[in-house]
């Protein structure tokens, strides 16, 4: 991830991935953390880890379309990005999308390095 996600000083510091457990993220905390991310996202438009975890924020939220939005603009901004692509890949699996899902995960597996185990598991 990069320096844009780093807050410091007085700055409010993020939440780490509150979206991996739903069931202990309270909606308040989720719709504090979305604002947040909004605001991260104003401050620095051209992250592209900003607007992957802002659209995983927002699928979290069941808030589908800001998901795909904020997922698309984030492989725009960082075509090389490994998590932006497989994120998107998930929320079009999620819509019932899958032939763009599939090419979605395809794009995601050319970026990722030869030596990850997703090359290794999907050559297996």
């Amino acid at each position: 991830m990069s320096r844009a996600l780093e807050l410091t000083g007085s700055a409010l510091r993020l939440p780490p991935v509150p979206w991996r457990d739903p069931h202990t993220v309270s909606a308040a905390k989720l719709s504090e953390y979305i604002q947040t991310l909004e605001q991260r996202c104003l401050e620095a438009p051209h992250s592209a880890d900003l607007r992957t975890c802002l659209g995983m924020a927002y699928a979290m939220n069941y808030e589908v379309y800001k998901s795909m939005d904020a997922l698309e603009l984030a492989v725009q901004l960082e075509p090389d990005s490994i998590s932006g692509y497989e994120n998107l890949a998930i929320a079009y699996a999620g819509l019932g999308r899958m032939d763009e899902a599939k090419a979605t995960a395809r794009d995601a597996l050319k970026r990722a390095p030869k030596n990850t185990g997703l090359h290794a598991m999907l050559a297996g």
